[in-house]
């Protein structure tokens, strides 16, 4: 049961962090910086929405790592895994999960952060 209640948690927040992050912005804002080059220099405006994809492919990609943690012994039993042990291979899925919801919400606080000064 913990398993599946991890996994839901891991697979939904990174776009629930990116619709909060959204909703931060005012409604109707379209010239929010969204990319910065080597210099610091915004290079890049949008609609805050355009964040939204972001949070989805990092959720797809915890939804993937749910797939793997579930069909682990299909995996071995294949001969699809190696140089790692069965229950070494399930924390890894569950660590890398983890990582990736903490770099998702790390991007985000950063993006907001330096949109909204920017925009101030």
């Amino acid at each position: 049961m913990l398993d599946v209640v991890f996994w839901l948690a891991v697979i939904v927040l990174p776009a629930i962090a990116c619709l909060a992050t959204i909703l931060l912005f005012p409604p109707g804002a379209t010239n929010v910086p969204m990319h910065w080059n080597a210099a610091g220099d915004i290079d890049g405006y949008g609609s805050p929405w355009t964040m939204l994809p972001f949070g989805m492919i990092m959720g797809a990609t915890n939804a993937l790592l749910a797939a793997c943690y579930a069909f682990n012994d299909f995996l071995y039993d294949h001969g699809l895994v190696h140089n790692i042990s069965r229950k070494g291979a399930l924390i890894l899925y569950r660590v890398l999960a983890a990582f990736i919801v903490i770099v998702t919400v790390g991007v985000l606080v950063f993006w907001a952060s330096q949109a909204m000064a920017a925009m101030a």
